[in-house]
């Protein structure tokens, strides 16, 4: 991902400008250590009256850069921003400017970039998280400094307490498996929240509002209508159209046998451009699917410049670009450095390190599921849900209790799931929708690894399709209505067409595959790393680690089990990650005089 950093000191005399200013170089320095080893990428940076700006851009998918500077502005972005109006590609950058200078416009662009802005002669600054809230946006504060970054390690340089572990925050992500609310894993580093800018004028402390809200997206409103359908076929069209006009290449469009997917790929098949199909049918279902999802279109492929992959993963965590598979340890502590922790631990599944590649832009289908009852989707399910007074009793024992966090970690849990449901409530949200509206802010918001990627389009982040989610019942919801009409909108053919649904024999091809963490080179590692490791009681209870290790000897290991031995693998990894930072950053702060 591209790093971008901006730091205001709020001391100017010249003694401290002059320490900022060698620390910011070695800050500078870190990042591209990080990012050095991931591909290619330029340095830029700009240095006015105690502010500090930088971005180490990598190689990837855009064509435009995310480093904007005129002689009064200058403009940084974790990815260039992707509008919801249609653009004009030689004015793509003069547009930037325009519609980022006032905060009301913040709102008119897709959702998946963090940008900051600096405008000279006002001596103003100010950083933004998009709309949702997707993209990864930290901030620090203090006495001495205003930090805002998309990564944290460069933040930790400028807070107070030094490296310092939010235990609070790893409690709850025990038994979610991803961080929640603006928490992060460390003391004194927050994330913005969806919609919201901090701004700092004239070498003052940060104020952080709001430019837009979430709120009024999710508000019940009548209903789904026939314009509100054909409204939301109309952005998610011009975002793909845009999406065309940024990239260097064409994307990879990962199609399923799945609701999320089938969309996401109809809306791009549609424009009729260039891409790379990819179908992982690991489980042949889902190949079959998507196979004849292809054969059915009303135009060949190949005339349009698209290709279809269909492949099955037969070697234990060997990915589609078919290189070997790294160590498990390795990984881990590499995805540490990018994300300090604040990821999904699905993402050890990836067993490759893009080391100097050009990354295509993805294309899949995540965040699609709050507009199909992703936690009420069987008959069953959704008739229990219904007579629940409290709905989030469907996920409080998933959470709270079925990964095993201690009593302290239960208890944080079950508090920050009242206060989503009550806040849901206060929106006039019914009480099964309250299931969604958690999917979006907190699931959707923090989970999938995309909001990490800068090469990652999240179609399902159109503000349009928010919308059309929640004027959704819960009815419409639970039988997919709003992804078979939009997905029949783009191509009729597909509109009727049956959904791949695993089995339960079907989810154990994983196992005889040896597709899990355990059953390749990385058991021994893996087992003396949670049998022996000093963290893992403070967030889980020791003996329900022990049990799980114990079954996984026995060969009765499952998804389940691989789940709860990321999140276990993850933290082990992170405490270690954290001594390398701590060292690293302690000592650079002395040689300069500042802080602890």
């Amino acid at each position: 991902m591209n790093i971008t950093l901006g730091v205001i000191s709020f001391n100017f005399s010249k003694a401290v400008l002059q320490s900022t200013d060698r620390l910011f170089d070695i800050v500078q320095d870190h990042i591209h250590e990080t990012s050095d080893c991931l591909a290619s990428s330029k340095q830029y940076r700009s240095i006015e009256d105690g502010v500090w700006i930088a971005n180490e851009c990598l190689s990837g998918p855009w064509s435009k850069s995310p480093w904007i500077e005129t002689n009064d502005e200058l403009l940084s972005f974790s990815a260039p921003p992707i509008p919801l109006y249609d653009i004009n590609d030689l004015r793509y950058q003069e547009e930037l400017l325009e519609n980022t200078k006032n905060d009301r416009d913040l709102n008119r662009f897709l959702s998946g970039h963090f940008g900051m802005r600096y405008d000279v002669k006002a001596r103003k600054f100010k950083a933004w998280a998009d709309t949702l809230g997707l993209a990864r946006c930290y901030w620090v504060q203090n006495e001495r400094y205003l930090a805002v970054s998309n990564s944290i390690t460069p933040l930790l340089y400028f807070t107070d307490c030094g490296v310092e572990i939010d235990t609070v925050e790893w409690m709850s992500f025990g038994g979610f498996g991803w961080f929640t609310g603006n928490g992060s894993p460390f003391r004194e580093v927050n994330r913005l929240a969806a919609g919201e800018v901090i701004t700092s004028e004239g070498g003052k402390r940060g104020t952080i509002h709001k430019y837009t809200e979430v709120d009024d997206l999710v508000r019940p409103r009548g209903g789904i209508t026939k314009a509100s359908l054909a409204e939301t076929v109309e952005e998610m069209s011009t975002i793909a159209c845009n999406a065309s006009k940024l990239t260097t290449e064409p994307p990879v469009i990962n199609l399923s046998g799945g609701k999320d997917s089938r969309l996401t790929a109809a809306v791009w098949l549609s424009a009729k451009k260039p891409a790379t199909i990819f179908t992982n049918a690991t489980i042949s279902g889902e190949g079959d699917v998507a196979k004849d999802l292809v054969n059915s279109l009303p135009f060949k492929i190949e005339d349009i410049g698209v290709n279809h992959n269909i492949v099955s993963q037969s070697v234990s965590l060997v990915t589609h670009d078919k290189v070997e598979p790294i160590p498990l340890q390795e990984r881990a502590m590499h995805l540490m450095r990018h994300f300090d922790g604040d990821a999904a631990p699905i993402a050890l599944k990836i067993s490759s390190i893009n080391r100097g590649r050009l990354r295509r832009l993805s294309i899949g289908g995540g965040g699609g599921e709050i507009a199909h009852g992703n936690y009420y989707n069987s008959p069953e399910v959704f008739r229990r849900v219904q007579n629940l007074d409290y709905t989030f009793e469907r996920i409080a024992h998933s959470y709270s209790t079925q990964y095993g966090v201690t009593d302290a970690g239960k208890l944080e849990i079950e508090a920050r799931l009242r206060s989503w449901y009550d806040q849901a409530a206060s929106l006039d949200i019914d009480k099964i929708s309250r299931l969604d509206f958690f999917y979006l802010t907190q699931r959707f918001r923090r989970w999938p690894l995309s909001g990490a990627d800068t090469s990652a389009l999240m179609l399902y982040s159109s503000p349009k399709f928010v919308r059309l989610a929640f004027d959704a019942t819960p009815h419409q919801r639970y039988d997919a209505y709003i992804q078979r009409e939009l997905t029949g909108s783009f191509i009729n053919q597909w509109k009727n067409k049956d959904y791949f649904k695993a089995s339960q024999s079907d989810s154990k091809i994983v196992n005889r595959k040896n597709l899990r963490m355990w059953q390749g080179s990385d058991r021994e590692w893996i087992l003396d790393t949670l049998s022996y490791g000093e963290g893992i009681s403070e967030i889980w209870d020791i003996e329900f680690i022990i049990k799980r290790l114990n079954e996984i000897e026995a060969g009765q290991g499952g998804n389940w089990h691989e789940s709860v031995i990321q999140r276990a693998v993850w933290y082990e990894t992170f405490l270690k990650h954290v001594t390398t930072l701590s060292v690293r950053i302690s000592k650079a702060k002395k040689s300069l005089g500042i802080g602890p």
